[in-house]
């Protein structure tokens, strides 16, 4: 543990805890939490919150627009899982600005095939953006590297809005 671990203080939960009170945890009573990956299939996502963000790309900050997902509805699953279950977790979309315009012109293709409308400066069409329900289907990736490590992504090219039928005649 470092030095100073009395001396640092982290909001967790809105409150404040140093590194030494959280290595004094009794971890006996703590449940074992897994990750999630979602499955090969298609849902309905809803706009959490976006944000410009920094992110670290090998060793060099990055700008990046981050889009917290929401999944509100699986409409097709490829594996034999409950829905119910799948409904609630978050998937966070990330688009990365190393070039600038080659990121910011990828993420308005996502806002606008997402049935997303508007126009004008980055952090208020973000804003904008939360709340906003879309379709997209969910690929499954293996790792370049190692292919027994398998990544769930957003299949960009299925982005679509949502469609809601007229009623009446």
């Amino acid at each position: 543990m470092t030095e100073n671990a009395e001396e640092i203080m982290l909001d967790i939960d809105g409150e404040q805890h140093s590194l030494a009170d959280i290595a004094g945890l009794d971890t006996s009573e703590i449940e074992e939490v897994r990750g999630f990956i979602f499955p090969k299939g298609l849902f309905t996502w809803k706009v959490v919150e976006s944000e410009l963000n920094v992110r670290q790309a090998k060793g060099i900050d990055t700008a990046v627009i981050a889009h917290k997902l929401e999944c509100v509805d699986c409409i097709a699953i490829a594996e034999d899982l409950d829905a119910a279950e799948i409904v609630g977790k978050n998937y966070v979309e990330t688009f990365w600005l190393g070039d600038i315009k080659e990121g910011l012109g990828q993420n308005k293709a996502f806002m606008v095939d997402s049935g997303f409308t508007g126009s004008g400066v980055l952090q208020e069409l973000l804003n904008a953006f939360a709340g906003h329900e879309f379709n997209a289907k969910v690929k499954l990736k293996p790792d370049a590297n190692d292919k027994s490590i398998i990544y769930a992504n957003l299949d960009r090219r299925s982005v679509t809005p949502i469609v809601t039928e007229a009623v009446g005649g």
